[in-house]
């Protein structure tokens, strides 16, 4: 993914987590300069494929440096049992122009 632009990411849970019974779900994304935690309002989740859909504005992913940024799912579940996935590393590329792209 490219700093500016507005990528989907899909993440695939591989566990046997049932997805439906989750409270709250966050994705955090964190890099040198900044970091961003995106709660169960933000994403979209997909209980029959197990996956969980994040789409980011260009400001979001502006806000970071390019290079790697971590990323990581945190679940609470209806129990109040809370879980979290590995890190995981993206590469954010960077750009030449800086700035939201516009009409």
């Amino acid at each position: 993914m490219y700093r500016g632009t507005t990528p989907v990411i899909i993440f695939r849970v591989k566990s046997e987590l049932d997805l439906s019974k989750m409270k709250q779900i966050w994705v955090t994304m964190q890099n040198a300069v900044n970091e961003i935690t995106f709660d169960k309002n933000d994403l979209t989740v997909n209980v029959e494929e197990s996956t969980i859909t994040l789409e980011l504005s260009q400001e979001d992913t502006l806000s970071f440096c390019s290079g790697v940024v971590k990323t990581q799912i945190r679940f609470l579940d209806e129990n109040d049992r809370a879980y979290a996935s590995n890190i995981r590393n993206l590469e954010m590329g960077n750009i030449l122009k800086e700035g939201v792209i516009s009409e």
